[in-house]
């Protein structure tokens, strides 16, 4: 799937501030206060959404602060770390 924006949700976070309508329409459906162990990428093109739930067990978005209002694009570079046998993935810097 082509897309032009991501959004990532950790659990008990609420994206606030500056990210696209549908972005934020999508982000207020995830229940994110259900578990520790989820995740949820959401994929925007242009006005729609997917949204991915994923468990945090072997790849974790979540484990390293960033901004709940950040996004990236299709061309953001990412950097994994081995982290007690889980795969902690970031923003390159």
């Amino acid at each position: 799937m082509a897309w032009d924006e991501l959004l990532i949700v950790c659990p008990y976070a609420e994206p606030k501030g500056d990210v696209h309508p549908v972005l934020a329409a999508a982000a207020s459906e995830v229940d994110a206060d259900s578990s520790d162990d989820l995740q949820w990428l959401i994929f925007r093109s242009n006005e729609d959404v997917s949204t991915l739930e994923l468990s945090r067990i072997d790849f974790d978005f979540c484990s390293r602060s960033f901004s709940a209002e950040e996004t990236f694009k299709p061309e953001a570079q990412w950097e994994m770390i081995e982290d007690d046998g889980a795969s902690v993935i970031v923003p390159a810097e």
